[in-house]
């Protein structure tokens, strides 16, 4: 992810548009990849009392930033 970040930031003004599409795809791979370990990690710290509420939060925390485009 971070080698497609950095392709982005450095050369996104001399790529084609399928470049970009490509690199787009596979840096959300990487997204997809890392989240469910990412939340998986973060519930299991949790008491089973609060993984209800920690489900909650982390899937508002996910949806929250799409509808202001940050994601």
């Amino acid at each position: 992810m971070a080698a497609e970040l950095i392709a982005f930031a450095c050369l996104s003004q001399q790529m084609s548009d399928l470049v970009i599409s490509l690199v787009y795809i596979i840096y959300m791979t990487g997204m997809g990849m890392n989240i469910g370990t990412i939340m998986t990690n973060a519930l299991a710290s949790l008491k089973p009392d609060f993984s209800a509420q920690g489900n909650a939060f982390l899937n508002t925390i996910q949806h929250l930033p799409a509808p202001l485009g940050l994601l």
